[in-house]
């Protein structure tokens, strides 16, 4: 399968790749793989905050831990003020058509079985998603990788604003109205997901973003195959007690050694 047509949307966030000034470092309108892309609502004030996390499609295997912090973003502090709600979602990809879609699941996250029609279902939720995307392209920016999409825009309609994020739930769940099975408020674990054709398939890890450390997070049960934890040191104490012991044994041997000679 061409990797020019594969959509990846992660639980908890929704990310996806892009292309143009705002969002140097994407490729949604390139025949490439996308990057991952976190997705924050204010659905308070209908507002979005897009942030590319430089990790391409491709090269995410969804099988061990992943973790971007957002700390110094500047776009992140202004966007996350007051006592707004929130929610977030991940996604990647490339421009449509679409083959395969991954994409994030909370617990309201039920699919219809099969997936059909499937390629006009997946290109129906990819559709506005890369409307979006490409307005994003349009924001001006301080960043490279992130930016603030405004309200108050025609492309406000489309996917990544807060009356319209389910857009996935309509096209891929059982759960078109709020509150949104592709998505969830923040520090909520997301599960992720893949549909190729009409199958669809879970990752092993769930993602989650915490505003209080403004990290986005992807984690495997078990550690997911990171590596193994160093070494613990011994005390200095316990050291020069095992050394003695060490230098008796050796004494006590030379001994019996000798008497025997």
């Amino acid at each position: 399968m061409s990797m020019s047509f594969r959509i990846k949307v992660l639980a908890g966030a929704v990310a996806m790749a892009l292309a143009g000034a705002a969002m140097a470092n994407t490729s949604l309108d390139a025949l490439a793989t996308g990057d991952l892309f976190l997705n924050i609502v204010d659905t308070t004030n209908n507002t979005s905050f897009l942030f590319d996390t430089g990790t391409a499609q491709a090269a995410f295997t969804g099988t061990s831990n992943a973790s971007y912090n957002l700390a110094t973003d500047p776009n992140l502090k202004t966007f996350l003020n007051g006592t707004d709600t929130f929610d977030y979602s991940v996604i990647s990809g490339t421009k449509n058509p679409a083959t395969t879609i991954d994409f994030t699941g909370g617990a309201n996250a039920t699919f219809p079985t099969p997936l059909t029609p499937t390629a006009f279902t997946l290109n129906q939720a990819l559709s506005p998603v890369t409307t979006f995307l490409a307005f994003a392209n349009t924001v001006a920016s301080s960043t490279t990788n992130s930016a603030v999409i405004p309200t108050g825009t025609a492309n406000q309609a489309f996917w990544g604003a807060a009356l319209n994020e389910g857009v996935l739930s309509a096209k891929l769940f059982n759960a078109p109205n709020t509150p949104y099975a592709d998505n969830a408020a923040l520090g909520t674990p997301l599960s992720f997901f893949q549909a190729v054709g009409s199958t669809v398939t879970t990752f092993a890890g769930q993602w989650n973003f915490s505003a209080a450390t403004d990290m986005l997070s992807y984690t495997v049960s078990g550690g997911g195959g990171g590596p193994p934890p160093p070494p613990v040191p011994l005390p200095s104490a316990l050291l020069l007690l095992l050394s003695g012991l060490g230098l008796m044994g050796s004494r006590a041997f030379m001994s019996r050694a000798r008497s025997a000679v």
